[in-house]
């Protein structure tokens, strides 16, 4: 039976089917290592990508601290009343490039949240803004290693729109916050709004 089945097909279909499943065969194998390539390229850009949006996040409050202690040595008035808008301030003076966000200026940050800046007490403003978790114990912890140097004076986070805020850093403490203390601030939300705390001079 398997021989006049086997007459059906030219002398050369044998070798040249054995052939086609041989590279079947291989590309069955070599599909998975080119996946796991593939995968391996995109998770590294995206950490490259994720680097350079926390890069960028980390210059762009540093520029408005820098701005703001700039304004205020040469402006003595500047950040002394509590509840004014401090981007919308430096704005105006042309030191920063900010939009308006229904009466409250405000920049936006590398994920496209927004960036809001006030003056909380004499002397004191308070930078907040809305990052992904992940990036805000990053950003914690990365500030709270220059908090002398910048003026740093508290970091609060805030879980969702209209709960309490959390305080987990101010410079009274004997140092720096413990990483399981950020961990545990910043949360496991996607997302989360983190604020910043800075002596004006």
């Amino acid at each position: 039976m398997f021989s006049s089945f086997a007459m059906m097909f030219p002398q050369s279909f044998v070798p040249a089917a054995i052939g086609l499943l041989k590279r079947i065969a291989g590309l069955v194998l070599v599909l998975p290592l080119t996946a796991l390539i593939v995968v391996a390229l995109w998770l590294a850009a995206q950490g490259t990508y994720e680097s350079m949006r926390f890069n960028s996040a980390t210059q762009q409050i540093l520029g408005v601290v820098s701005t703001a202690h700039d304004f205020a040595a040469r402006q003595p008035d500047f950040a002394t009343l509590p509840g004014v808008d401090l981007l919308e301030v430096l704005s105006r003076a042309g030191q920063i490039t900010a939009v308006d966000d229904n009466g409250t200026t405000k920049l936006l940050n590398p994920w496209g949240g927004p960036v809001h800046g006030s003056v909380s007490a004499p002397s004191i403003f308070r930078i907040v803004t809305g990052v992904p978790a992940r990036d805000c114990r990053r950003l914690a912890l990365f500030f709270a290693g220059a908090a002398a140097d910048l003026g740093l004076v508290g970091m609060e986070t805030q879980a969702n729109q209209g709960s309490s805020w959390t305080l987990f850093y101010k410079d009274t403490d004997t140092g720096a916050p413990r990483p399981d203390t950020v961990e545990a601030a910043c949360g496991q939300q996607p997302e989360v709004m983190l604020a910043l705390s800075f002596r004006v001079r």
